[in-house]
């Protein structure tokens, strides 16, 4: 958020809040300067990769900074829309449940 200078920044909550959101719909390789960050979304969405994609999705959600507990985590992808939603419920430093779902096209998201 910006134009109208620092009170306009995301902070606490909501900085956290955003920082998850663009750590799942970011690729795995595609930060120069953290090239292990992100999903690898091209091989997670083929089929019998639901698993690895659960377990990529948590570390990653373990792994970002202010958040203390995984409390949920689940996907679905709707064959019709080809839309993959991932909802998640983590415990943070600024709250016990903190509720979120990102939905992408997967077919944008794999690149096909």
């Amino acid at each position: 958020m910006f134009g109208q200078g620092l009170g306009s920044y995301a902070k606490d909550a909501d900085a956290l809040a955003l920082n998850i959101q663009t750590r799942i719909l970011s690729w795995t390789g595609n930060c120069f300067f953290a090239l292990q960050d992100g999903i690898d979304w091209r091989n997670r969405l083929d089929k019998g990769q639901e698993l690895n994609l659960i377990t990529e999705l948590n570390n990653l959600l373990i792994q970002t900074d202010g958040v203390m507990a995984i409390n949920s985590l689940k996907t679905t992808l709707d064959p019709s829309t080809r839309v993959l939603s991932v909802q998640y419920d983590v415990q943070t430093v600024y709250t016990k449940s903190y509720r979120a779902t990102v939905a992408a096209i997967a077919s944008s998201m794999a690149g096909v």
